[in-house]
């Protein structure tokens, strides 16, 4: 899922844009998940590419946070009515 985490804050986009508990006040992507933006891809080809592995890596998370959650579930089930054999 995606979440739009700016709309609706108190923050403006500057501040969006650079960490304020960031030392070196970087400049953040948005589209990399808040990686630094300071030294820019400029391929856009390998842009595109960098983005999408950031967006897998994080939908990947997002599943296996799903598949645990479900196994657990399954498990207290399963102890819980032994009668149920999965």
């Amino acid at each position: 899922m995606l979440l739009d985490l700016f709309h609706g804050s108190d923050e403006s986009a500057e501040e969006y844009e650079h960490d304020p508990d960031d030392p070196n006040n970087m400049f953040q992507d948005p589209l990399r998940a808040g990686m630094a933006g300071d030294k820019p891809i400029l391929d856009p080809r390998r842009y595109f590419l960098d983005t999408l592995e950031v967006r897998i890596k994080r939908v990947t998370n997002e599943w296996r946070l799903v598949r645990d959650t479900l196994n657990e579930d399954i498990s207290l089930t399963v102890t819980n009515y032994p009668f149920l054999n999965f």
